[in-house]
């Protein structure tokens, strides 16, 4: 759902949407270090935020490709040849 909020999408808010970030750093970091304000809530941070949660899972290229950065030099990443 964070993604749909910062993207445009309804059916949730920005407040939710943070809390369910932050839900999942405090599992990651153990305590509320890791969390995270309504302002660094953006599309490149969520991108950032699945590719380090997700990295086993494969969704990184289809990721990039859905928000648009897979192709063309504005996000070179590993095994990109740029």
């Amino acid at each position: 759902m964070p993604r749909r909020v910062t993207r445009g999408g309804t059916g949730g808010d920005i407040t939710t949407a943070l809390g369910y970030i932050n839900a999942l750093r405090q599992r990651a970091y153990g305590n509320t270090s890791g969390n995270i304000i309504t302002t660094a809530l953006t599309t490149d941070f969520i991108l950032d935020e699945r590719a380090r949660e997700l990295y086993w899972e494969g969704f990184r290229r289809t990721d990039l490709v859905r928000y648009g950065k897979f192709v063309g030099s504005n996000y070179l990443g590993p095994g990109k040849a740029g």
